[in-house]
């Protein structure tokens, strides 16, 4: 049994561990379980009136990508494997900010539209003894949230605003799609299915749960020093897993993003009340 400390990712607000039975080996078939396995609609049970509760924590550490003078200086992107394997491991600067939240997120109103089901979302967030906290990208829901038979996603007034699943949930399929643009290109996410597998979150134990890796790439930052010249390059990325339990939804989200030159944020969501209706 793999075992993940999952604010050892954090290592501030929680205290939560996981153990991966499946060990993220990409295994094609599931462990022999109770429980059904991840389909599009169980991973995210969307019935009208139903809602989840998590508790976010977040960490600002100084460290971060420095800044390279030309284009042909700048390193490529990690591979998904490599930023699998960063994800784990703790952040190495120190901490200068950090804040919690707690997150609700409620379905209303469904309309049938062809093979598709369309809610509108409720989003609440509020912080947590005088600090504030943004929880990981997947979980910043639009105002429309869409089911169908080979898609999960969520969109706000500029379009689609991220892509949870798409065509099939077998471990190793992945996907790219654009989800805005940036001053110098297209803001693009790219989504693995990563393993499917047992996971314990707290003092709660799922099974056949679905283990997303996603990459946003935002693309690029133009430093500048206070007069105004430029100082160099740098990548904006986020990186993180979403996992969810078949019948309650994600029970957890983890994300490191880098939004610019010497600095990483760190955020974890954790499922605290799932209630259906």
């Amino acid at each position: 049994m793999c075992q993940i400390n999952a604010l050892g990712y954090l290592g501030i607000f929680l205290s939560f561990l996981i153990s991966c039975a499946s060990c993220s080996d990409n295994s094609t078939s599931p462990p022999p379980s109770q429980t059904p396995i991840p389909t599009m609609e169980n991973i995210w049970p969307a019935i009208d009136g139903n809602s989840w509760t998590f508790e976010v924590a977040e960490s600002v550490f100084d460290e971060g990508w420095p800044l390279f003078d030309t284009m042909e200086d700048l390193p490529d992107l990690p591979s998904l494997e490599e930023l699998y394997e960063e994800l784990q491991q703790p952040c190495s600067g120190s901490v200068f900010d950090s804040g919690s939240a707690i997150l609700s997120i409620a379905f209303h109103n469904p309309v049938e539209n062809g093979s598709l089901t369309v809610f509108d979302v409720d989003f609440d967030l509020a912080g947590i003894d005088d600090t504030y906290a943004y929880p990981p990208f997947p979980l910043l829901l639009g105002i429309t949230w869409v089911q169908g038979d080979e898609e999960i996603y969520c969109m706000d007034e500029m379009g689609l605003d991220w892509q949870y699943a798409q065509e099939t949930l077998q471990p190793g399929h992945e996907f790219t799609v654009a989800i805005g643009t940036n001053v110098d290109s297209e803001i693009t996410l790219t989504t693995r299915i990563w393993s499917i597998g047992d996971f314990t979150v707290g003092d709660r134990q799922y099974d056949n749960c679905l283990e997303c890796f996603y990459l946003m790439n935002v693309g690029l930052v133009h430093g500048t020093d206070e007069n105004g010249n430029p100082t160099g390059i740098a990548r904006i990325f986020s990186y993180g897993v979403i996992i969810y339990a078949p019948g309650t939804g994600p029970v957890l989200a983890h994300e490191k993003w880098l939004g610019g030159p010497d600095v990483v944020v760190e955020k974890t969501a954790v499922l605290t009340t799932n209630t259906k209706k």
